[in-house]
């Protein structure tokens, strides 16, 4: 079984690199993309739909909320509007 599945996660490296994600630990790029991933649907996103979402669903909660902790500090999202915690939006400067 001849499958180059090393040569994608090269390029996804080269990628997040050109985006300055590197800088991310892999679970908060996990994060990140879930929320990049649940913003194509709706602009508001609730942290129990990270928490529910398929690339995230087994980490713990301690740990998505530290990473969307770091997320917040590094710009990447912000904290929404609508209620005091637990919703967030994509930073446009992403």
């Amino acid at each position: 079984m001849d499958k180059p599945l090393h040569k994608i996660r090269l390029l996804l490296h080269d990628l997040e690199k050109s985006y300055g994600r590197v800088e991310l630990t892999s679970t908060e790029r996990d994060v990140l993309y879930v929320i990049e991933n649940l913003a194509e649907e709706k602009p508001i996103i609730a942290s129990q739909d990270i928490l529910a979402h398929d690339l995230t669903n087994k980490i713990s909660r301690q740990t998505i909320y530290r990473s969307l902790k770091t997320l917040l500090k590094k710009n990447f999202i912000a904290k929404s509007n609508i209620a005091d915690r637990g919703f967030f939006t994509i930073n446009s400067q992403t």
